[in-house]
């Protein structure tokens, strides 16, 4: 039960004591839970609903306070007899005529009140009746016309007082019914009802219904005002007790606390009219119907646009992730075809390699000749020269076999070196032709200072520290040719390796690897012995490597760059005659070594 008024803001909501069955619960609780006070803030759209709540409350706190006496009516009205209340003022004679305010009544200020008195007295003054009776004329002034001229003015000279009266006087409170309320006769008949009740508001500057070319701000403000209504209406005069007929206090008391709770009663039922009223008007008022009706529309529109556009957003991303999802596959499949494609022709390829070199190598056999040269035109020769030279194989006599294949045999070896002496040139050219700005030397001087001799990586770095727009072997070159050195066309560190071997034999080799696998693998060998080897051309290096595969795996690796991608080991396996396996081994393994020697 709510004790007392609100503040503004705040409520203060007393509960009342837990029952005795739920003693036990509540000590249980923490020490700092109070059980009968909760504080609420309310906000928004929840201040107005508690706002509305608490002014229904100081009502029913007024209806509190006077009943709070506890005593039985039938037994106070027994004790205390009825002493009916009169009425407050002579309502025989309305006092707004009597001052000669009749055109304003309950309008008129205390201004207009007090100019019509005086003009009233000097009419009706005794004063005035003497002197007329002493001309001889008729005065037509009564005295008790005076006293009530002059008991009007002290009511309606009083605010307090001139409530009382004004709201004493006979008042229509009647609301029309709903059902006879239509769009042609809203305004005529409602209109006429709002301005007969704005007599009760404390608010003097009332808004009008208008009509249905009233703007709609205007429209709102009204039942904005109508639903905050204030009234100023007092029913003291309905009152059935006059607490100053009491013989004693208690009397009084008991009638004064009658007379607030039918105040009270009697102020909640004109709040609860005034409600009705307003929202009787507001239910039926036609530009309320379309303005609201629009603003629905509008709100579903809003809301429907709304939606189509997440929709459409929605659509238009769910179409774009398809769109990259479908090219992606698309893609995936292109490059799933193509590869199918080559390792069919690879397949296909390996397959009629094999077959036209197992072919070779028969009529090899057949005919004595020298295994390696057999190898080493099978290994260099591809399907369409294979096929060329076993059409031609078996078109010459067997005794001009072993001239057909010398004849052959000096054919690959002279392409092997021209392809060999191209890769020198065009490894060494981009080295020879590079041109190099002040600012570029002065940062390589920069870098050959900051990454000594024996730095791990240390050409990486220094090209990584020049921005990466030149090649190793153009650094090298500009390098040595800062140090007066002669340029040279040098394959990576593995050429360097080479000048520092310079202790072995050069007749003992035909080609770097030699030395490198000698002094670093396998004991060198004899320069005799490599001569002889050399002149075999099956001198075996490691691991299975002769010494004429090593050479071709060397000249493969600098004619297909690292970019051709798996193509690449596939095209110098080709080349070398060696597994594609193998020769992805046997260089990490002369890659290792090399980075041992560094």
């Amino acid at each position: 039960v709510v004790c007392s008024p609100f503040p503004p803001m705040s409520l203060a909501l007393f509960l009342p004591s837990a029952p005795a069955e739920l003693e036990a619960d509540l000590l249980a609780r923490p020490s700092s839970f109070d059980d009968s006070l909760r504080r609420v803030e309310p906000y928004g759209h929840a201040y107005e609903m508690i706002l509305k709540y608490h002014n229904k409350q100081e009502e029913l706190v007024l209806d509190i306070e006077v009943d709070d006496g506890g005593d039985d009516d039938a037994e106070m009205e027994s004790k205390y007899p009825k002493k009916k209340k009169s009425s407050l003022f002579d309502l025989s004679e309305n006092y707004y005529d009597l001052l000669g305010l009749g055109d304003l009544k309950w309008h008129a200020k205390q201004e207009d009140i007090r100019s019509a008195y005086r003009k009233a007295v000097l009419r009706h003054h005794p004063d005035k009746q003497a002197q007329k009776l002493e001309a001889g004329e008729d005065s037509g002034i009564n005295d008790e016309l005076f006293k009530k001229v002059q008991a009007a003015y002290e009511t309606l000279s009083d605010p307090k007082k001139k409530i009382g009266y004004d709201s004493q006087e006979a008042f229509d409170d009647s609301l029309p019914k709903e059902d006879s309320l239509t769009p042609e006769n809203f305004y005529a008949t409602m209109g006429p009802v709002f301005e007969r009740n704005s007599k009760w508001s404390t608010i003097r500057k009332i808004p009008s219904l208008g009509d249905e070319n009233t703007p709609e701000a205007e429209v709102k403000r009204f039942y904005k005002f109508w639903y905050a209504f204030s009234s100023w209406r007092d029913f003291t005069h309905l009152c059935e007790y006059d607490p100053l007929e009491a013989e004693y206090r208690e009397e009084r008391r008991w009638m004064e606390r009658k007379n607030a709770k039918e105040i009270a009663k009697r102020t909640r039922a004109e709040k609860s009219r005034i409600v009705d009223l307003t929202d009787l008007g507001y239910k039926n008022d036609p530009r309320v119907i379309a303005y609201t009706t629009r603003e629905r529309e509008e709100a579903a529109a809003r809301k429907l646009a709304k939606r189509e556009q997440w929709l459409a957003k929605k659509q238009e991303e769910a179409d774009r992730l398809n769109a990259i999802k479908a090219k992606q596959e698309e893609a995936a499949q292109k490059i799933k075809d193509e590869e199918a494609a080559l390792r069919g022709e690879r397949q296909k390829a390996t397959k009629a390699r094999k077959k036209k070199r197992a072919a070779i190598r028969k009529i090899g056999r057949a005919c004595d000749l020298d295994e390696y040269d057999v190898d080493f035109v099978c290994s260099r020769f591809e399907v369409p020269e294979l096929t060329q030279l076993l059409k031609e194989l078996k078109e010459v006599p067997d005794e001009q076999i072993p001239d057909l294949f010398a004849d052959k045999v000096a054919e690959a070896k002279g392409e092997e070196k021209k392809q060999r002496a191209t890769v020198s040139k065009t490894a060494a050219a981009p080295a020879a032709a590079a041109v190099w700005t002040s600012e570029e030397i002065a940062m390589l001087t920069k870098a050959v200072h900051r990454f000594p001799g024996g730095s791990i990586n240390r050409w990486e770095s220094i090209r990584e520290f020049l921005g990466g727009d030149k090649t190793i072997k153009q650094i090298i070159a500009r390098v040595k040719n800062q140090r007066g050195q002669v340029v040279v066309a040098l394959d990576d560190q593995y050429q360097k390796w080479q000048q520092k071997n310079a202790n072995v034999p050069d007749a003992a080799i035909d080609g770097p690897s030699v030395n490198y696998v000698a002094s670093a693998s396998t004991p060198a060998t004899p320069p005799a012995a490599a001569t002889t080897g050399a002149a075999a051309g099956a001198v075996e290096v490691a691991d299975g490597w002769t010494q004429e595969q090593q050479s071709k795996l060397e000249v493969a690796l600098a004619a297909y760059p690292a970019s051709l991608g798996k193509a690449r080991w596939t095209k110098i396996s080709a080349d070398v005659g060696k597994s594609r396996k193998a020769c992805v081994q046997r260089y990490k393994h002369l890659a290792s070594i090399i980075r041992q020697g560094k």
